[in-house]
């Protein structure tokens, strides 16, 4: 009887830990969180684990200012969401940066004029990272 116990506690701490891991409530320890310098064919290709990795890169170089919507799509794809801020688009990539972010987004702001800026408008204000 303590054998089958002991049993069907160690099959639903297995489920428990499964369902946490495939559900990304905890963050997999198997994974590797090192930075890695930015490269458009990975981020592409990427989820938002990986294009996490790379945030530092992406953002300490000015690769992405000024470019066009075409040409930011070649470099980073289409984006996961788009909405219009202030009669700009805003194009945002979903990416994980750190352990349990409020903020799944990385906003880029398209200006006609201008191009592309780091950070998603909103009430006048840009932010990198942005909930939606």
């Amino acid at each position: 009887m303590k054998q089958r116990l002991n049993y069907i506690l160690l099959v639903g701490l297995m489920m428990i830990l499964i369902l946490n891991f495939g559900c990304g409530i905890v963050r997999n320890p198997f994974r590797d969180s090192s930075k890695i310098p930015f490269n458009s064919d990975v981020w592409k290709k990427s989820d938002a684990f990986e294009r996490g990795r790379m945030f530092d890169s992406l953002t300490d170089k000015p690769i992405i200012n000024g470019l066009n919507e075409a040409e930011l799509i070649k470099l980073l794809g289409e984006p996961d969401k788009k909405k219009v801020e202030e009669g700009m688009s805003i194009f945002l990539y979903r990416i994980e940066v750190g352990h349990n972010t409020t903020m799944p987004y990385l906003g880029i702001t398209i200006d006609k004029k201008e191009g592309a800026f780091l950070g998603a408008l909103s009430n006048g204000k840009a932010s990198i990272l942005v909930a939606e």
